[in-house]
């Protein structure tokens, strides 16, 4: 959400959210609940399928692949 451009929600919500992203633990964690990241969150969440798409996270082709999926440049 951070380095999506345009994106609607607003900065300070979007860092307060990764801050509290604690990877190992593949969760977001607040309050002492424990929200899960994983494929069938994010399909429910996000609407993306919980498939074998594989999206690039080395470089700017990983934020343009995940774009062209929703049909966005």
């Amino acid at each position: 959400m951070l380095e999506l451009d345009d994106c609607l929600v607003p900065r300070p919500f979007a860092q307060w959210i990764a801050d509290k992203v604690i990877v190992d633990d593949e969760a977001i964690f607040i309050n002492k609940k424990r929200i899960p990241l994983n494929a069938l969150g994010v399909l429910h969440v996000f609407g993306i399928p919980a498939g074998d798409i594989n999206i690039s996270m080395v470089d700017d082709a990983g934020k343009s692949e995940f774009l062209a999926f929703f049909g966005l440049t």
